[in-house]
């Protein structure tokens, strides 16, 4: 878990939620600037991260990615999963983020974009 900055669901309790459709809701936490939408699908914890100060907004980014969800699976975890996107792309970053646990090792992809990072963790068998 800490490998990952896997966050147990009790952190979120008593932030404001938002429906992101297909029945999946998140919370959303702000401060110093930055704003957080985390959610979670089956043992998998999703969170995208926006800068409020560049006005950027991580719900369209999230919402996106419950609907590539909703037809695409994730490898499962044995216990835990997280995905860390940033809706601002930066040249040559890789910002974005999967990462699982299976057994005693932690696998992670880093890519350019959150649309990559989706596309490589579901063609993972």
């Amino acid at each position: 878990a800490q490998q990952i900055n896997y966050r147990s669901a009790d952190e979120f309790s008593g932030l404001p939620q938002i429906n992101l459709g297909y029945g999946i809701t998140g919370t959303t936490d702000a401060g110093a600037g930055q704003r957080y939408l985390s959610w979670y699908e089956g043992n998998w914890y999703l969170t995208v991260h926006a800068a409020a100060v560049n006005q950027e907004d991580p719900t369209p980014l999230a919402k996106q990615t419950v609907a590539f969800l909703a037809s695409n699976s994730l490898p499962a975890p044995q216990k835990y999963g997280r995905i860390s996107f940033q809706t601002a792309i930066a040249n040559r970053q890789r910002d974005q983020e999967i990462s699982w646990q299976k057994n005693n090792v932690v696998y992670r992809l880093q890519t350019h974009t959150p649309q990559t990072a989706l596309k490589m963790a579901v063609s993972i068998k």
